[in-house]
């Protein structure tokens, strides 16, 4: 459940990523042990998470000592669920880098080259470093 003092940060935080003007990172680069996904503010942190073949988004704000002052998840309204899917994806994507991927996938696309490469198998590799032996 997100409180009801906290939807309106989180509808305006997913507008704002939206728009591209949030600057997302993992978490793991903020120093934080727990999430997937944290946008810092001057003071405080919102952290999003999911864990694996969960549906359940979870997140918390933490104030400028790291600790957790509000925890919200996805489970209990179909409209919680979808403003977190929908913060959890923007951030993902900006994270990953999504939008730069595409770019290069469609310039590709659009080239005259010849697109994707097979990929080497291990014996191919073995027989490749055989041969850079020096004398």
């Amino acid at each position: 459940m997100i409180p009801e003092d906290v939807r309106p940060i989180l509808q305006t935080l997913l507008e704002r990523s939206r728009k591209k003007e949030v600057e997302w990172v993992p978490s793991s680069a903020a120093g934080l042990r727990h999430g997937d996904y944290v946008v810092l503010f001057p003071t405080s942190s919102i952290v999003l998470w999911q864990e694996e073949e969960s549906p359940l988004v979870e997140g918390q704000i933490l104030n400028q000592n790291g600790e957790t002052v509000v925890y919200f998840n996805s489970h209990d309204a179909e409209s919680d669920a979808q403003l977190l899917r929908s913060l959890m994806d923007l951030a993902r994507r900006k994270v990953l880098r999504a939008d730069e991927t595409l770019a290069d996938i469609r310039k590709v696309l659009e080239g005259s080259q010849r697109i994707g490469s097979r990929p080497k198998t291990q014996r191919e590799s073995e027989a490749k470093d055989d041969d850079e032996v020096p004398f």
